[in-house]
């Protein structure tokens, strides 16, 4: 989240403020540096600061497309399993995952089958799955927390789904339950 997102959760969408947890302190960051082996973009640790990820709970999916923000024990294992598979299928034609790529979105918050990821070389920010099949999205993390916050300050001109809100909880998009969808409101 960046630095004006937080107050915009806790006012409007109290349930997606009260998943977020306490910001990393430096040790955690090196700690998780340490175990993969790889420099952690300094856009993602400015974000780990603020928070390192969000409780599991539904009002956890709020980021910009409906990702969750992951904690940094599920970062390392989703790091740890996507470099294996790599590892595995080296002799395959496509490259599935890159020694340098950070993921700190993932569909749920214990659900890290698929999300998104940082290159660490150049910023780019990228959707993976767990088929294999990775997809530039953004050209850096800055870019894709300034389409949320533009998003949610000029809702008609998302370029995605509409943000609304339903029992205290960000969405972007019509919900498909129809429980969640009768208290689900459009941001205006």
């Amino acid at each position: 989240m960046n630095k004006d997102a937080a107050p915009w959760l806790a006012e409007h969408a109290p349930a997606s403020f009260a998943s977020l947890k306490a910001g990393a302190s430096e040790e955690e960051i090196a700690a998780l540096e340490d175990a993969v082996g790889v420099h952690v973009p300094a856009g993602v640790t400015a974000l780990w600061r603020m928070h390192a990820g969000a409780d599991a709970v539904t009002s956890a999916v709020f980021m910009l497309g409906n990702w969750a923000l992951t904690g940094l024990d599920s970062v390392e294992a989703v790091y740890r399993r996507r470099m294996l598979f790599q590892r595995e299928n080296e002799a395959g034609e496509y490259m599935t995952w890159k020694p340098q790529w950070i993921p700190p979105c993932s569909y749920t918050v214990t659900d890290t089958s698929y999300g998104l990821c940082v290159d660490g070389t150049d910023g780019t920010m990228w959707e993976w799955e767990e088929t294999a099949q990775v997809t530039p999205r953004f050209d850096s993390l800055t870019d894709y927390l300034e389409e949320m916050a533009d998003a949610l300050e000029a809702p008609a001109l998302a370029l995605g789904p509409m943000p609304g809100v339903a029992h205290g909880a960000l969405m972007w998009g019509e919900p498909s339950d129809p429980a969640v969808k009768a208290a689900w409101v459009p941001l205006a």
